[in-house]
C-alpha cells in the first residue's frame, strides 16, 4: 500500500503541524485538547489547526461507537443520506415515505408521499445545490422534489426504458446539480437533462443489472457504473452518443455482483461493495482496457441462491488473476439487498476509512490503509442497508431493516 499515492495522501491529511508544548508520550491515547489548544496559542503564527492536526486531534477519541434511537417507523428503512452540506437527512422506508430533517435540530423538514412505487424507495439523492431531492423505484420514473419552499414540486421524470418492468437501482446527480445518471436493469446506463426534462442518454452498459453509479469528481465527466456482470466500468460522459459506446476502462476482480460504488471525490480512488463479501479499493490508473479478454467467469449459482436466501458465507481468498485492486476488506455480511459503502469524510477523517453496513445489522469501519476494521459493533437487529457520516461532525445515521434510524456518535477519552 505504502506504494500508492493514496497511502501518502492519506498521511499527509492525517498528521499533526501544530507544536505541542509538552513531548507527545508514546502511547495510542489521543493528545489532550487541552495541550493541542496551548500549543497552538504558543505557536502564535497559525490561527486554526491545519487539517492534517484536526483530523490527528479528533479522529482517534472521536470514532462513532454509542447511539441512539432518533426515529422508529413501522416498515423498513432502504435508504439515510446527509446533504453535502450536512444541514439536511433524508430517508426513505417501505411505507412510501421520504422524509427530510433539519440535521442540527432533528426536526422534520417535510414528508413527501412517494409516487410511482413498487415494493420500495431504492435509492435517493440529494443536489448539490441544495434545492432538490429524487428517489427511483421499480417505475419508469425519477421523481423530483424541492426541499424547501411554499409550494411542494413534485415532477415526474421519464426516463423512457425500452422495456416492460424497470427499475433504477442507482441515481446521482451530476457535481452541477443539471444532470442525473442513472443505472438500470437489463444492463443499461442513463443520463437525463433535468433543466429540460429529457433523456439525452441511454447506452447497454454491462451483460447485466447495473445496481450503483458515482461521479468520480468535480467536473462531472467521469463516472463509475457497478453491475451484477462483477465488474466496474468507467466511462467519459464526453466520449459517448449513440455511435460511441465504450467505457474508458474497467475494473474485474471480484467474484459476484456489485451492490455499491463509491468515489473518494478525487478523480482517482473508488470502492466497489460486493455480493461476494467484499469491499475493494480501486486506482483508475490500473484500468483494463474494455476490449482485452476477461478471465471472469459468470456468478457462483449455489453463491446466488446463499445470497438471496439469507445464509452468509465468508469470502474467498481466491484471486482473480486480473484483479488490480489495491486492498481487499473482509468482514462484513453482504446478501438479500444493495448494501452501501462509502468514503469517510475528508473534514474530520481525512477519508482514512471505509465503512459500511452489512446483512447482520454491524456497522463496520475498515482502515484504508491496513484493510482491517477500526470498528465493528452490532448496530440494529436488521440489515444496514444505508448509512451516511455527516461531513463535518463525528456523526453517523445507519438506516434498517428493523424499522428504525440510530445516530451514532463518539465517547471521548478521558484526558
Amino acid at each position: 500500500m505504502s506504494d500508492h499515492r493514496i497511502y501518502h495522501d492519506i498521511k499527509r491529511a492525517t498528521t499533526p503541524t501544530v507544536h505541542y508544548p509538552y513531548k507527545r508520550a508514546r502511547t495510542s491515547r489521543p493528545q489532550p485538547l487541552v495541550s493541542a489548544l496551548i500549543g497552538r496559542e504558543i505557536a502564535g503564527s497559525r490561527p486554526s489547526f491545519s487539517s492534517g492536526t484536526r483530523v490527528d486531534l479528533l479522529t482517534p477519541r472521536f470514532l462513532p461507537r454509542q447511539s441512539k434511537k432518533m426515529f422508529e417507523h413501522d416498515e423498513s428503512l432502504y435508504c439515510g443520506q446527509f446533504s453535502q452540506d450536512g444541514e439536511v437527512f433524508m430517508s426513505a422506508c417501505k411505507d412510501f415515505q421520504v422524509r427530510l430533517y433539519d440535521a442540527n435540530s432533528w426536526r422534520p423538514i417535510k414528508s413527501i408521499h412517494a409516487r410511482h412505487v413498487s415494493w420500495a424507495i431504492i435509492d435517493v439523492d440529494h443536489s448539490p445545490d441544495k434545492r432538490w431531492v429524487i428517489y427511483s423505484s421499480w417505475s419508469n420514473y425519477v421523481q423530483l422534489c424541492n426541499v424547501h419552499g411554499d409550494f411542494q414540486i413534485h415532477d415526474a421524470l421519464d426516463f423512457i426504458p425500452d422495456a416492460g418492468r424497470f427499475c433504477l437501482f442507482g441515481i446521482k446527480f451530476s457535481p452541477d446539480s443539471r444532470m442525473i445518471l442513472g443505472g438500470a436493469s437489463g444492463g443499461e446506463m442513463y443520463l437525463y437533462d433535468v433543466d429540460r426534462k429529457e433523456r439525452t442518454l441511454r447506452l447497454d452498459a454491462h451483460e447485466d443489472d447495473v445496481n450503483s453509479v458515482c461521479f468520480l469528481d468535480n467536473t462531472g465527466h467521469l463516472v463509475a457504473t457497478g453491475s451484477d456482470d462483477n465488474l466496474v466500468k468507467v466511462w467519459d460522459t464526453r466520449l459517448l452518443d449513440d455511435s460511441r459506446t465504450d467505457p474508458v476502462g474497467e475494473f474485474e476482480g471480484h467474484f459476484e455482483g456489485i451492490t455499491h460504488v463509491s468515489s473518494k471525490g478525487d478523480g482517482r480512488y473508488l470502492l466497489s461493495n460486493s455480493k461476494d463479501q467484499t469491499i475493494k479499493l480501486w486506482d483508475l490508473r490500473s484500468m483494463h482496457n474494455p476490449n482485452e479478454k476477461r478471465a471472469r467467469s459468470r456468478s457462483d449459482r449455489s453463491r446466488m441462491r446463499s445470497y438471496f436466501m439469507h445464509s452468509h458465507q465468508p469470502s474467498s481468498r481466491r484471486r482473480n488473476p486480473r484483479d488490480t485492486s489495491i486492498m481487499t476488506y473482509r468482514g462484513h455480511a453482504v446478501y438479500n439487498t444493495l448494501i452501501r459503502a462509502y468514503f469517510s469524510p475528508a473534514f474530520t477523517t481525512g477519508q482514512q476509512y471505509i465503512y459500511s453496513g452489512d446483512s447482520q445489522g454491524n456497522l463496520f469501519i475498515y482502515d484504508i490503509l491496513t484493510g482491517t476494521p477500526a470498528l465493528k459493533t452490532r448496530a440494529h437487529r436488521g440489515i444496514i442497508r444505508d448509512l451516511s457520516w455527516h461531513p463535518f461532525r463525528p456523526e453517523i445515521v445507519t438506516t434498517s431493516w428493523d424499522c428504525t434510524v440510530r445516530s451514532w456518535n463518539p465517547t471521548e477519552n478521558k484526558e
